[in-house]
């Protein structure tokens, strides 16, 4: 936020998850709400709620008492799952550019969703 509002930035965030929310393989924005606080302007961006992200999924399972390597069949899973999720974004014509395992999230099925967080 800046003194003049919503940052364009932001703004073009907002819209690009709006226009991608329709997919499943990423994490749906719920509804977003921009409100003056003590004369200072707030932005507030509901999400669908996810577990876990993929880097946090990952160090759990190695930390487990008996840690023992992923099974393919789940990589597999988690691989279709973002191919899918790219593959909606570059059909619309975004480009993530910071795709991390941070920004993976993934919820108590397995399921893959692309995150766009700050």
């Amino acid at each position: 936020m800046d003194e003049e509002g919503i940052l364009p930035t932001a703004l073009r965030k907002i819209s690009l998850l709006q226009m991608l929310s329709n997919s499943i393989y990423i994490v749906r924005l719920i509804c977003f709400q921009h409100i003056h606080h003590n004369d200072k302007p707030l932005l507030y961006l509901v999400f669908e709620y996810v577990d876990t992200d993929l880097k946090k999924f990952i160090d759990s399972h190695r930390k487990s008492p008996n840690p023992s390597p992923l099974p393919p069949s789940q990589i597999q899973s988690f691989l279709f799952q973002l191919c899918k999720g790219v593959a909606h974004c570059h059909g619309h014509g975004v480009l993530h550019r910071d795709l991390k395992p941070q920004n993976l999230l993934v919820d108590k099925i397995s399921n893959l969703f692309i995150s766009w967080l700050v």
